[in-house]
């Protein structure tokens, strides 16, 4: 706020004004004094000095709702970090959380649904790998667009390399999204349990072992497991985050 009085010190006058505002109440003084232009009074003296409008109501209420809503998001932030380090708090909290080490027959099928769209560059090898799991009964089946033809030659030479395991699905729907490819494949999956790989994904060999056991273990009916990014080498934070 600046004082509009003339007093000869502009840098005394503004801090003078502050402090009064802050520590005075503004009142109406003498018969110059009228709406719009408040002034306070000086401790022991006549003499006033005009400030401006301090905050109002509803400005006093968004600063306090400020405040609120950052105690909240903060809250939440820390919550979300305590349950991301869940696991490693302690041994029994990552056996809890872990595959299970032990080894047992497996006991469910697997459908592996790969949606690829113009990913011809990565999509061979992520089949290679998928077909040769360490679990005696899986399929992968490669989703591909009927308007992406780089894409669907890869997905039919995989499947002729691992012939039985790798099947291609043609998604004709237009326009063309994740969700829909899964769904035009779901119809043509013959396993017990669904997965969904990305083109790109460099799965572990004993993968399906492990979930097979997990699904056996908790009664679950939904298992995720830990994706970890690869993409150390584009910014400082994907490796850290790694």
């Amino acid at each position: 706020m600046a004082a509009r009085a003339a007093i000869p010190d502009p840098v005394a006058a503004t801090s003078t004004t502050v402090l009064a505002a802050v520590q005075e109440p503004l009142l109406p003084s003498g018969p110059a004094a009228g709406i719009g232009d408040p002034t306070v009074e000086r401790p022991g003296g006549s003499a006033t000095e005009d400030v401006g409008p301090g905050l109002g109501g509803w400005q006093i209420a968004g600063l306090v709702l400020l405040g609120l809503v950052s105690l909240l998001l903060a809250g939440v932030a820390m919550t979300t970090v305590a349950w991301m380090l869940h696991a490693w708090r302690t041994p029994q909290g990552l056996a809890a959380t872990g595959f299970s080490k032990d080894r047992r027959d497996p006991e469910r099928s697997f459908s592996l649904l790969v949606p690829a769209r113009h990913e011809e560059e990565v999509l061979g090898d992520t089949l290679d790998a998928l077909a040769v799991l360490d679990h005696p009964d899986y399929e992968v089946i490669a989703i591909v667009g009927h308007d992406d033809p780089g894409t669907e030659a890869v997905a039919r030479a995989a499947a002729r390399r691992h012939p039985g395991r790798v099947r291609v699905v043609v998604d004709d729907s237009v326009p063309k999204n994740k969700p829909k490819a899964l769904n035009r494949a779901l119809e043509h999956c013959r396993g017990d349990v669904v997965g969904v790989f990305d083109a790109e994904d460099e799965v572990h060999p004993q993968l399906l072992r492990h979930i097979d056991a997990r699904f056996v273990e908790t009664g679950a009916d939904v298992v995720q497991g830990g994706v970890q990014l690869m993409n150390i080498h584009t910014s400082w934070w994907a490796l850290r985050n790694c």
